[in-house]
């Protein structure tokens, strides 16, 4: 699993707008629409790289003013228990 949230910022006039395309990208989640255009967001996916690519996307979405990544955590749940 990784997970990674952020605070997206956008022009109030944008953010309806930016917030439906975010929607489209995969594992994302869109928990807040604040009125000054501030968008709280959360990626979901099984992989780094998806993740990885699913925050750049957002970085690349026209109108967004900025992305801050405020928190990220990554677990392998995959390790074989015979391992350990």
């Amino acid at each position: 699993m990784n997970l990674a949230s952020l605070v997206v910022h956008t022009l109030p006039s944008d953010s309806e707008q930016i917030a439906g395309q975010l929607l489209g990208l995969p594992g994302v989640e869109i928990h807040a629409n604040t009125d000054d255009g501030r968008l709280v967001v959360t990626v979901d996916n099984d992989t780094p790289q998806v993740t990885a690519d699913t925050l750049q996307a957002i970085h690349e979405t026209r109108g967004v003013i900025s992305a801050a990544i405020t928190f990220q955590y990554s677990d392998d749940s995959e390790t074989d228990e015979s391992e350990t």
